[in-house]
C-alpha cells in the first residue's frame, strides 16, 4: 500500500495521481486560496483532503477535487472525503466511476462559519456567483451501484450550492444513497440531486429557520444506463423551521420520479412551534403505478402552494397537509392533486387546528382541487375548524362499472365555503359523494354534487348536510344542489336553520330523494327555506321515482315535479 501525507499552512497547490490497487492519499492545507487535486485508479482507494482554518488563518476560496476511476474493469470500495471546515467561498468535487460492482463512498463537509473574507477562486459562472456571496459549492458524481454520497453544508448554512448525480447500472438488488444537509439557520441554499436506477434513496434537509431555499430531486429513467426503472425509490425533502418560533418561508421543493413504480416522495415545509409556514411551494410528480406522495406545510400555514401529479396505471396515494396548530391558522393556501389510473386515493387537509380541536385556529380562504381519472378512486378534502371562505373541488371522471368515492368536510363555525363534486362523466355509475358544511353560522355554504350528467349511469349516492344543529349558530343562506342522471340513484339532503335553498334534479328511473342516515325524508328545518325537486323519467321506464320531503318551521316552500318524457 502506498501512502502520501502533506501538510503546511503555506502549501498552495497539490496534485496526486495513483494507479495501483489500495492506494491512500491524504492532503492537509491551512489558509486561503488553496488547491488540491487527487486522481486515483483502481479499487480499495482512499482519499482525504482537509482544508481548515486556525485561530489566525482564515480559510476562503479553497478548491478540492478527487477522482477515482476504474483500472481495466472496475473501481470498487473506494472512499473519498473532502473537509473544508470554517470555510466560505469554497469548491469541492468528487467523481467516482466503477465497473458495476460498486460500493464507493463520497463525503463532502463544508462548514460555513463566516471565517474567511478572501477573494473567490476562478470558477464557472454558477460557482462564481456562489463564492462571491460567501457560500460554498459541492459536487459529487458516482457511476455504478451500491454507492453513497453525503454532503454537509451546515452551521449558519447560507447561499451554499450542492449538486449530486448517481447513475445506477439498473441493478435492482442494489441501491444508491444521497444525503444532503444544509441545516442550522438555513437560508438561500440550493440542492440539486439526480438518481438514475432502481431502489435509490435520497434525502435533502434545509431546516432550522429555513427560508428562501431551493431543493430539486429527480429519480428515474437514465438515458445512459438501464432504461426504465421497475420499482422503488425514496425521496425526502425537509425545509422546516424546527426550533421554537422558527419559520419555514419562501422555500421551493420539487421531486420528480419518472418511470418509477412503488416510489415514495415526501416534502416537509413545517414551521416550528409558534412559528409560521408561509409562501412555500412544493411539487411532486410521479409516473408508473403504486406511488406515494406526502406533503406538509403545517403550523400556522399561510399562503403556501402544493402540487401533486401522479400519472400511470394507478394505485397511487397522495396526502397533502396545510394545517394550523393550536391557535394558529391555515389560510390562503392552494393544493392541487391530479391522479390518473384506477384505485387512487387523495387526501387534502387544510385545518385551522391540526388536532381538530373545535375551531381554535381558523381555516380560511384555502383552495383544494382533486382531479382523478379511471375508476374506483377515492378523494377526501377536510377544511375544518373555524372554516370560512374555503373552496374545495373534486373531479372524478370514472370509467367502467366501478364507481368513485368523494368526501368534502367544511365544519365547525364555518361560513362562506364552497364545495363541488363532479362524478361519473365516463362511468356507468356506482359513485358516492358526500358534502358536509355543518355548524355553520352567518351566511352558510354552497354545496354542489353532479353525478353521471354527461353519460348514462346509475346507482349513485349523493349526500349534502348543511346548517347548524343548534339555534345559537344562526346558520342562514345555505345552498345545496344535486344532479343525478341514470337509474336507481339516491339523493340525501339535510338543511338546518333559516333561508336555505335546495335544488334536486334526477333524470331516469327508480331514483329516490330522502334524508341522511336512516331518515326517510329530505329535511329542511327552520324558517324561509325553499326546496325544488324535479324528477324526470323516460316514458319507457317501468320503475317510478320517489321524493320524500319534510319541512319544519315557518314560511317554507317545497315544489316537486315528477314527469315522463317521450
Amino acid at each position: 500500500m502506498k501512502k502520501a501525507l502533506l501538510t503546511g499552512a503555506s502549501l498552495m497547490a497539490f496534485a496526486a495521481a495513483s494507479f495501483a490497487q489500495g492506494n491512500t492519499s491524504t492532503v492537509n492545507q491551512n489558509g486561503n486560496q488553496q488547491t488540491a487535486s487527487v486522481a486515483q485508479t483502481g479499487s480499495n482507494l482512499q482519499s482525504t483532503i482537509q482544508q481548515t482554518s486556525t485561530a489566525t488563518i482564515t480559510n476562503a476560496g479553497n478548491a478540492a477535487v478527487t477522482t477515482q476511476q476504474p483500472s481495466y474493469f472496475q473501481s470498487t470500495n473506494n472512499q473519498a472525503t473532502v473537509n473544508q471546515l470554517g470555510t466560505k467561498s469554497g469548491y469541492a468535487s468528487i467523481g467516482q466511476e466503477d465497473g458495476q460492482a460498486g460500493g464507493n463512498t463520497a463525503t463532502i463537509n463544508q462548514k460555513n462559519n463566516g471565517a474567511g473574507t478572501g477573494a473567490a477562486i476562478a470558477a464557472t459562472a454558477t460557482e462564481a456567483d456562489v463564492k462571491a456571496a460567501g457560500g460554498n459549492y459541492a459536487n459529487a458524481y458516482q457511476q455504478g451501484s451500491k454507492e453513497q454520497v453525503t454532503i454537509n453544508q451546515n452551521d449558519n448554512a447560507s447561499k451554499n450550492v450542492a449538486t449530486s448525480r448517481q447513475d445506477n447500472y439498473n441493478n435492482s438488488s442494489s441501491s444508491q444513497i444521497v444525503t444532503i444537509d444544509q441545516n442550522n439557520t438555513s437560508t438561500e441554499n440550493t440542492a440539486t440531486a439526480n438518481q438514475f436506477g432502481d431502489r435509490n434513496t435520497l434525502s435533502i434537509s434545509q431546516s432550522n429557520n429555513s427560508s428562501k431555499n431551493t431543493a430539486s430531486v429527480r429519480q428515474g429513467i437514465s438515458g445512459a444506463f438501464g432504461g426504465p426503472n421497475t420499482t422503488g425509490a425514496t425521496a425526502t425533502v425537509q425545509q422546516n423551521g424546527v426550533a421554537g418560533g422558527a419559520a419555514s418561508s419562501e422555500n421551493m421543493a420539487t421531486v420528480t420520479q419518472n418511470g418509477i413504480s412503488s416510489g415514495t416522495a415526501s416534502i416537509q415545509q413545517n414551521a416550528g412551534a409558534n412559528g409560521e409556514s408561509k409562501l412555500n411551494k412544493s411539487t411532486i410528480t410521479q409516473s408508473s403505478n403504486g406511488n406515494t406522495a406526502s406533503t406538509q406545510q403545517d403550523n400556522r400555514s399561510n399562503n403556501n402552494t402544493i402540487v401533486v401529479d401522479q400519472a400511470g396505471s394507478g394505485n397511487h396515494t397522495a396526502t397533502v397537509m396545510q394545517n394550523g396548530s393550536g391557535s394558529g391558522s391555515s389560510s390562503n393556501n392552494e393544493a392541487t392533486v391530479t391522479q390518473t389510473g384506477s384505485t387512487n386515493t387523495a387526501t387534502v387537509n387544510q385545518l385551522g387546528d391540526d388536532t381538530n380541536g373545535g375551531g381554535t385556529g381558523g381555516s380560511g380562504n384555502n383552495d383544494a382541487i382533486i382531479t382523478q381519472s379511471g375508476r374506483n378512486n377515492k378523494a377526501f378534502v377536510t377544511q375544518n375548524d373555524a372554516s370560512f371562505n374555503n373552496a374545495a373541488t373534486v373531479r372524478q371522471a370514472g370509467g367502467g362499472t366501478t364507481g368513485d368515492m368523494a368526501s368534502i368536510s367544511q365544519i365547525t363555525n364555518s361560513y362562506g365555503d364552497v364545495a363541488t363534486i363532479n362524478q361519473g362523466s365516463l362511468s356507468t355509475g356506482g359513485n358516492s359523494a358526500d358534502i358536509t358544511q355543518q355548524n355553520t353560522y352567518f351566511d352558510g355554504g354552497t354545496a354542489t354534487i353532479n353525478q353521471n350528467t354527461t353519460a348514462g349511469g346509475g346507482k349513485n349516492t349523493a349526500s349534502i348536510i348543511q346548517g347548524a344543529a343548534t339555534p345559537q349558530f344562526g346558520s342562514t343562506n345555505n345552498v345545496a344542489s344535486i344532479s343525478q342522471q341514470g337509474t336507481l340513484n339516491v339523493a340525501r339532503l339535510e338543511q338546518l336553520h333559516n333561508d336555505n335553498m335546495a335544488d334536486i334534479t334526477q333524470t331516469g328511473n327508480g331514483n329516490v330523494l330522502r334524508g341522511n342516515a336512516d331518515r326517510p325524508f329530505a329535511l329542511q328545518e327552520g324558517n324561509g327555506n325553499v326546496m325544488t325537486v324535479k324528477q324526470t323519467s323516460p316514458a319507457s321506464g317501468t320503475v317510478g321515482n320517489l321524493a320524500n320531503v319534510m319541512q319544519m318551521g315557518n314560511g317554507n316552500t317545497a315544489t316537486i315535479t315528477q314527469s315522463f318524457v317521450p
